[in-house]
């Protein structure tokens, strides 16, 4: 099951609560690149005992705010090493992100004739 817009917002007011991390001082200093953090974050959420789709559900909520090129890069690591579900759900978010509106300069969604639809 997807994560609900509803889920979504709740976690981006939390993280915007959150204090700044102090990446150099940190235990997860080790993994440099998304697909490592994201490849450890499915590992943790198996060994707690959550189904694939509840790790994947944890990685959509972690990967909320990468752009398409990254989820897609993190897609083409991940499947070869047998992260099935999680890619899909990866590819799924990167589609989303394509298909959203381009928005002008003043904030307002472009609404020239070749954008409408």
């Amino acid at each position: 099951m997807a994560v609900d817009r509803k889920t979504l917002a709740q976690y981006r007011a939390y993280v915007k609560q959150m204090e700044p991390v102090d990446i150099a001082s940190s235990n997860f200093a080790i993994l440099d690149t998304i697909p490592e953090i994201l490849a450890y974050l499915v590992t943790c959420s198996r060994a707690d005992g959550y189904s694939e789709e509840e790790a994947a559900d944890h990685v959509e909520l972690a990967a909320c705010e990468l752009n398409r090129d990254e989820l897609l890069d993190a897609e083409s690591v991940l499947r070869p090493l047998g992260y099935n579900v999680v890619s899909d759900r990866l590819r799924q978010m990167a589609r989303q992100r394509w298909r959203k509106p381009k928005q002008s300069s003043s904030g307002f969604k472009d609404l020239s004739p070749r954008r409408r639809v």
